[in-house]
């Protein structure tokens, strides 16, 4: 997605949450802002984890390795 299609997205989420903020009761309204901060709060923690993490490089072998004697690892 292009910057402006992002910004137009961020735009209509925020002009439907002040036609909410019209429309609730003012307790009800803090309830929803409540669960969504709590939404938005976990997905800026998945995003930073999913940002910081490093990507695998090369080969990747699973680990514990299976080691165990039988039919199909090379052991029995």
């Amino acid at each position: 997605m292009d910057e402006d299609r992002l910004d137009a997205a961020a735009a209509e989420i925020l002009v439907g949450l002040m036609h909410l903020r019209r429309t609730l009761d003012p307790a009800d309204f803090l309830d929803l802002a409540g669960s969504i901060m709590v939404e938005i709060d976990e997905g800026i923690g998945l995003g930073l984890e999913r940002a910081h993490r490093r990507r695998p490089e090369g080969k990747v072998i699973p680990f514990p390795l299976d080691v165990s004697p039988g039919p199909g690892n090379g052991k029995g």
